[in-house]
């Protein structure tokens, strides 16, 4: 976090709640959520999930012209909200948009887990465990084939080898992909990235993925989040990252149903 709030030159106080304690006053079952307290203490305003961006500046605007400050300089913010694709809030769990899905045993093992649907990942954390890919995949969970390493973070891959052989899936349905990978101070290595099967095109690749020679991958040099893919539209796929290197860690992917943006 202190090395991120550098990059971008964040100033501004940044709170963390790594024990939860904010989450569980709140009794709070979304993420990302909003809530605006009032100088009275009171919550004044609250919202699930993304969106509603421009709502929610007047509601703030608002609370601190009743606490007595002036706007009169700061302007509000004009920008269109983006628009999200309906058929990511369908009733059909395949193709709702697919939820945040971790890596790290701590979050799988947990009430709103089970991202990783393999039985054997949980019969402990901190050990490498040789999955076989069952073929069958859902919506909503990662899917492993080789050896790979549960770390209550970070699902890291078992082993080096040299034809990309190990890899995890996810069927997806989302316009754009995210990945939040480490590289654990190690040199910089490839993970080839896979779409149905085959290198992704060059209107279907992230900012972060080279389409090259006939197949398409990312560069991995430091622990940050990943733009994957951004396909034309809203639509459901299979997505599969592999790599040689034992260096390759996961942390989460995230998915998005905006026209633009990750």
């Amino acid at each position: 976090m202190e090395a991120s709030a550098e990059e971008f030159d964040l100033t501004y106080p940044i709170a963390q709640d790594n024990e939860m304690g904010t989450w569980r006053a709140y009794s709070n079952r979304a993420w990302p959520a909003k809530y605006l307290v009032g100088q009275d203490g009171f919550v004044r305003y609250k919202h699930f999930g993304e969106g509603s961006y421009q709502e929610t500046e007047q509601q703030i605007r608002d609370a601190l012209r009743a606490a007595g400050a002036s706007l009169s300089d700061v302007w509000a913010s004009t920008a269109e909200e983006p628009e999200f694709d309906p058929e990511a809030r369908s009733r059909d769990l395949g193709k709702r948009i697919t939820r945040e899905i971790y890596g790290g045993f701590r979050r799988n093992n947990s009430r709103a887990g089970l991202y990783v649907i393999q039985s054997e990942y949980y019969e402990g954390p901190g050990r490498v465990v040789d999955y076989q890919d069952p073929e069958e995949h859902s919506n909503h969970h990662v899917y492993l084939q080789g050896p790979w390493f549960n770390g209550l973070e970070e699902l890291r891959h078992g082993r080096e080898t040299e034809n990309y052989e190990d890899y995890m899936a996810v069927k997806f349905s989302a316009t754009t992909v995210n990945a939040v990978i480490n590289a654990d101070d190690a040199p910089p290595f490839k993970v080839r990235v896979t779409i149905d099967g085959r290198p992704l095109r060059p209107d279907e690749a992230g900012p972060d993925v080279v389409v090259s020679d006939e197949e398409s991958f990312i560069t991995v040099d430091e622990l940050r989040m990943y733009e994957v893919v951004a396909l034309p539209a809203y639509s459901s796929h299979e997505l599969r990252l592999s790599s040689n290197s034992k260096d390759f860690a996961l942390f989460a992917f995230t998915f998005g149903a905006y026209e633009e943006g990750p």
